[in-house]
């Protein structure tokens, strides 16, 4: 699982690996400085034959590991050490092609002369290498080199640097390299890779290409090449070995990108191990510690001994008997080690009681969960008996519950549609007769298969196929009888004074002298079964493995009453595992419902029950299974820390911490340790809580708004982690919540060292203004974990937050899934004559858009950049058909408070609508081509430019009760469309914003604003018809002064010269600068400079073409 990011680098980015031993967790969250990270997941949509072996190619490297000291401008003089370290270069390149070394013919360049043969020998031997790495031939501007004639000159080294380097340089010929590669075992003999995508970029006389594939590469060699996805799984490894993977694009010309370069480690082999000692589920330092005393125990004994005489109620789901039973047992343990019998064999019994209430009852079907019935009333009867003898006779509730009778039809195969899940009180042959059928000779199941409340009769004894008969359930309106009635403890019986009215059942609620519950008998595996299916899975069946751990070694805990409890278990686990919600069977799974379900009822019924249960091998294998199945998911899905499922997410980082830490207890073996997603989840849960410390990132299904930081999540990091390096910075967030950290240690604020963004392998880019209560924050999300359910339709959505207020918002809640409620863009590609619409929800995103991708990333301090790539989100259920062909948006943070939203939409017809849509959380004033929003102590300006579409704004109603004010643009007519728009998040006593002004370079292709944000005037400018363009970029500003310019979508890592310009193209001044990894280009320009010329490379253009008209008016 440990892997290394792409060795190519640049400043601040991470380094590469010199071993795998060396590699730095996942993740561009530095202590030291601004950065991001990356994420994965998909099967391979199309996969060419691997090559032969005799065929096989390695795998371009990644540049040469060679520094040139030398420079060679022309007229440079020319040393023998430039060619030694181009020979250098060249034998690195050379073993990469799996060539042998080569020599001069004079290897020592004799009084260091540097001759032509020496040129044409580095010139052959680096061509031989391209070749063999299927690279296109260099071509030289002097091609012949004539010993004895020729004079060496600059050119010619410049040219050799350039043949050898390319391959881990940049070439705006050719593809640019993948990004945010990502390599991590999935599984003993599984490697799982992910990448962004490559562009092959446009530039004059080269119209621009499509990528036609990637090459992957394990340990030099070939081994698949992946169209139409962005992933790529390495089956058949071996266990705990580390593999080095390359990745490299092929446009439709053959032309090929540098090689992105990481490494993963696969796991090792996972054991099913025999618990040591019992109880298992109950950790030994936890119980260590609270037999310690202090205030934990004084509150956990203080529940255990207020509640011993009373009632324990089920609550939602049965969490209310999960708590009681866990704690109870926890507590009889305790009090065993403090040497207190009495008390233990009170809470021992107490334990026993929740085992049987979670093993025999349901929290659905009758007025409470402890109801029991006792019989039906006929007009004449009353007198009925009581299952056990109360621990208070006054204090037996009884109720009298309507009955009816349902009319069935004996199915021929299979169970009858009951239609209700209530007590069933007799079964009748004829309406209104005697019970035909014994209790024994029926079951009610809540869900049969995946239909609900059925009648089913697993013996001989039934009704005839296609018989009529008659079932009386007890699901009407229930009465509390208040008096008339007497108790007899001794004799268990319940007398009426007067005899109750016909057609009711008898139920009575009460605590037994042993402090058992009654209940009403629709338990068992029907326990589990309610919502999804399978949701009380997380809570009936680990509650009573729990309770059964903890009894082990208690004499209450008989043989018999063993068999049951744990049959009932195994039970639920069988039916969870064929029909529990969230289990596909294969592959990932980061889905609640199965890991705090399946995967923990599993875990907790193998090894609670280790010793009795026959089955326990089998469950272990099986909860390996899925186990592996979770850690699948969590290095799929999860790398960034980031929790998906919204609200769940607080529950399943819990959990797989939890389970993680139950197996490493169990089986010696720490697979929480290594996993990129145990190193982010702290940092990624600190930087999506809110300024406020109230309020967080809000993706997802929320029941509550607005959604809350993820402290029980945190929580679960400080019980299971709390020797990680993070845990202080958990432990500080955990106690600005107001709670208590559940382990004690250092409390470090994590606003001294972390960075102002974060961004990991899928998890939303977060970025702030600073750390204090009043920053702006934001928010962008574009990733593939809609695959997981609880996700919504969001690719493309940012936020903006001032403080606790809610500016640029999620206009939804629970089950608001629509695009509309998100500020993406809404697609509709229907009602047009001629085309065949092919989005599944129009306008909305589907669920299946597996490839949308937060693709670019980064912080300079004073601005952060992040681009979402989007527009598979919109692809249909088939995978490929797409209205969509390219969808990007970049966004530009000016700190401390401007955001330039960039966004290139590109449609397959002209008459699709593309709509920038966008809800704000308070009523949208407009003020001109200006508009804003006021919210609490804030205000939101946004300005719209290159757009002259008329804007439509709605109120819109989502989750809560909540109303947001919804904008929309649209256009329509073009293939490819531009928005641009800035906003400024202040203090609602601002008047108005600070205007921005369009800027277009002098063809168009580049456009962007001139904004004025954190003490300084910026120009920004974005591709705007391409992924990365590669041509000469020639613009003017629209405004007089120095700026600060951003040049975004350019070749990465290649050098460009900036040529300061007048009106007629006469150079001022050169400034020389290189594009960083994301192709952003950054420069100062003076007071009184405002025409420019960029190009590609660092030679002077022979001539610059005047700007005879403003492309900005």
């Amino acid at each position: 699982m440990r892997r290394c990011s792409t060795t190519l680098t640049h400043e601040a980015d991470p380094q590469p690996c010199a071993a795998p031993d060396s590699c730095s967790k996942g993740g561009a969250h530095t202590r030291s400085g601004g950065g991001t990270f990356d994420r994965a997941e998909r099967s391979i949509a199309a996969l060419a034959p691997i090559e032969s072996p005799a065929s096989q190619r390695t795998a371009p490297p990644v540049a040469p590991a060679i520094v040139y000291t030398g420079g060679v401008e022309p007229g440079a003089v020319i040393r023998a050490a430039d060619v030694l370290e181009i020979r250098a270069a060249t034998q690195e390149l050379r073993a990469a092609a799996g060539l042998p070394p080569f020599s001069f013919t004079d290897p020592s360049l004799v009084g260091g002369r540097v001759r032509a043969v020496h040129l044409n020998e580095l010139r052959t031997s680096i061509g031989e290498a391209r070749i063999s790495l299927g690279l296109s031939p260099q071509s030289y501007t002097d091609p012949t080199i004539t010993p004895g004639s020729t004079r060496v000159k600059a050119a010619h080294v410049r040219e050799l640097r350039a043949a050898v380097v390319f391959p881990g340089g940049a070439s705006r010929l050719n593809p640019t390299p993948v990004q945010n590669l990502y390599a991590a075992g999935i599984s003993p003999t599984a490697v799982f890779l992910k990448w962004s995508p490559s562009a092959s970029p446009k530039v004059s006389g080269q119209p621009e290409g499509m990528i036609a594939g990637y090459r992957v590469f394990r340990d030099g060699l070939q081994i698949a090449t992946v169209t139409d996805a962005l992933r790529f799984e390495d089956s058949g490894r071996t266990p705990d070995t580390t593999y080095v993977y390359s990745v490299v694009a092929v446009d439709g010309s053959g032309r090929l990108s540098p090689a992105a370069v990481a490494s993963a480690t696969t796991l090792p082999d996972m054991p099913a191990a025999t618990a040591a000692s019992h109880p298992v589920l109950l950790p030994s330092d936890e119980l260590a510690s609270l037999a310690a005393g202090g205030a934990a125990w004084d509150a956990k004994k203080q529940f255990c001994d207020s509640n011993l005489t009373a009632i324990i109620n089920p609550d939602y789901a049965g969490w209310g008997w999960h708590d009681a039973a866990i704690s109870y047992g926890t507590c009889y343990q305790v009090a065993k080690m403090q040497g207190d019998t009495a008390n233990a064999e009170l809470y021992a019994k107490k334990t026993l009681a929740l085992a049987i209430v979670l093993a025999r009852h349901h929290n659905f079907g009758t007025p409470s969960g402890s109801d029991q019935p006792l019989g039906l009333t006929d007009g004449s009867k009353t007198t009925w008996t009581l299952p056990f003898t109360p621990m208070n006779a006054a204090q037996v509730t009884v109720r009298l519950v309507a009955t009816r009778a349902i009319e069935l039809t004996r199915s021929s195969e299979g169970s009858d549609a009951l239609e209700t899940f209530a007590p069933v009180m007799k079964v009748s042959s004829t309406a209104g007769g005697p019970p035909a059928f014994a209790a024994s000779d029926y079951v009610l199941r809540y869900r049969d298969g995946y239909e609900v409340w059925r009648l089913a009769w697993p013996g001989a004894n039934k009704p005839a196929n296609g018989s009529t008969y008659f079932v009386t359930v007890a699901d009407g309106a229930a009465t509390t009888v208040a008096s008339g009635f007497t108790v007899n403890a001794a004799n268990l019986t319940i007398t009426f004074a007067v005899p109750p009215a016909a057609g009711q059942a008898v139920m009575v609620s009460y605590l037994g002298s042993a402090y058992q519950q009654t209940g009403n008998g629709l338990g068992g595996v029907n326990g589990v079964q309610p919502d999804g299916p399978g949701y009380p899975m997380r809570t009936f069946n680990p509650g009573l493995a729990t309770a059964y751990d903890a009894l082990l070694d208690s004499l209450l805990l008989t043989p018999s009453i063993k068999a049951e409890l744990y049959g009932v278990m195994n039970r639920q686990v069988d039916w969870c595992l064929n029909y529990c919600y969230e289990n596909e069977g294969t592959g990932g799974n980061v889905g609640n419902y199965f890991i705090r379900g399946l995967l923990g009822g599993t875990l907790a019924t193998a090894y609670a029950t280790d010793g009795d249960n026959p089955l326990a091998l089998q469950l272990k294998s099986q909860a390996n299974t899925l186990l592996a199945q979770m850690i699948e998911g969590v290095v799929k899905y999860l790398p960034g820390g980031y929790g998906p499922q919204g609200q769940y997410a607080n529950g399943t980082t819990n959990d797989i911490l939890e389970f993680l830490s139950l197996y490493h207890r169990i089986t010696g073996l720490d697979l929480a340790s290594p996993l990129d997603w145990t190193t982010n989840v702290v940092p990624a849960t600190i930087h999506a809580t809110k300024p406020d410390l109230q309020s967080f990132y809000d993706g997802g299904d929320w029941d509550e708004l607005p959604a809350s930081p993820l402290i029980t999540g945190m929580q679960g990091f400080l019980k299971y982690q709390e020797e990680h390096a993070d845990a202080p910075f958990a432990r500080k967030l955990v106690e600005e919540a107001g709670e208590v950290p559940v382990s004690s240690g250092t409390v470090t604020d994590y606003r001294a060292s972390f960075p102002l963004s974060y961004f990991a392998q899928g998890s939303p880019f977060y970025a702030r203004s600073d750390w204090g209560a009043n920053a702006v924050w934001m928010a962008l999300t574009s990733n593939d974990t809609g695959t997981v359910v609880h996700q919504h339709r969001d690719a493309g959505h940012f936020t903006i937050h001032r403080g606790s207020d809610y500016l640029l918002k999620d206009a939804g809640g629970y089950d608001y899934t629509e695009t509309l409620y998100h500020n993406s863009f809404l697609i509709d590609d229907r009602n047009i004559a001629g085309y065949d619409p092919v989005l599944v929800y129009p306008p909305s995103q589907g669920w299946w858009g597996r490839e949308a991708q937060l693709t670019r990333h980064g912080d300079e301090g004073s601005h952060a950049y992040v681009q979402a790539d989007f527009a598979h989100a919109y692809v249909n259920n088939d995978g490929e058909r797409n209205s969509v062909s390219r969808a990007l948006r970049s966004i530009v943070y000016l700190r401390p408070n401007t955001f330039v939203v960039f966004d290139q939409i590109q449609v397959a017809h002209p008459q699709i609508r593309k709509t920038f849509n966008a809800n704000f959380g308070g009523t949208l004033i407009s003020q001109g081509a200006f508009r804003s929003t006021t919210v609490g102590q804030s205000k939101l300006f946004m300005q719209s430019l290159l757009s002259s579409a008329t804007p439509v704004v709605s109120p819109l109603a989502g989750g809560n009760g909540l109303t947001s004010s919804n904008f929309q643009e649209a256009t329509s007519g073009t293939s490819s469309s531009l928005f641009l728009h800035v906003f400024q998040a202040t203090s609602d006593s601002v008047g108005a914003m600070t205007a921005g002004k369009a800027m277009k370079s002098v063809d168009r292709n580049v456009q962007g604003v001139e904004v004025a944000a954190g003490g300084r005037t910026w120009a920004l400018l974005f591709a705007a018809y391409d992924r990365v363009f590669a041509g000469d970029v020639q613009y003017l500003l629209p405004s007089a002064g120095a700026r600060s310019h951003l040049v975004h979508d350019l070749v990465p890592l290649n050098d460009y010269l900036v040529s300061v310009t007048t009106a007629q193209g006469q150079t001022l001044r050169t400034i020389r600068a290189t594009t960083d990894r994301n192709g952003v280009l950054m420069f100062e320009s003076l007071a009184g400079e405002a025409y420019f010329y960029v190009t590609p490379g660092t030679a002077v253009p022979l001539s610059i073409p005047p700007v005879t008209t403003d492309p900005n008016a």
